[in-house]
């Protein structure tokens, strides 16, 4: 009788640790949910069919132009070697020290802007 006891009290600390854990892994934003969330109203800004050059001097963010091209169609990025567009998505890390970069911001339009915990999101417009 004791042994059932003991059993049925740890089936169910494993059955709460299991919904614990779940819970903790599912609520926890990964990377391309901070990517939407960053994105959240880039949107209305960039009709649709239209090109965008996207632009990341992030270390290491290969997976992160897949997860933008998914969060901003339909409109669609291409690389900066593609001519003919005026319209470039730079995804930069919370402080910008390049100074190609900062110079490529200050002879542009900013369309739209958004900073989150991690990175800066801007969109500009340059001739």
């Amino acid at each position: 009788k004791m042994k059932s006891w003991l059993i049925n009290i740890l089936f169910l600390l494993s059955v709460c640790a299991a919904i614990f854990f779940f819970t903790v892994k599912y609520d926890t934003p990964t990377d391309p949910d901070k990517i939407q969330a960053g994105l959240k109203g880039i949107s209305k800004h960039l009709p649709v069919g239209s090109h965008v050059v996207f632009r990341c001097d992030v270390p290491g963010s290969d997976l992160y132009i897949t997860y933008v091209n998914y969060y901003l169609a339909p409109a669609k990025l291409v690389p900066p070697s593609h001519t003919g567009n005026d319209t470039t998505l730079l995804l930069l890390p919370g402080t910008v020290t390049d100074s190609a970069t900062i110079a490529l911001i200050n002879r542009s339009s900013v369309i739209w802007q958004n900073k989150d915990d991690r990175y800066q999101y801007i969109l500009i417009h340059h001739s």
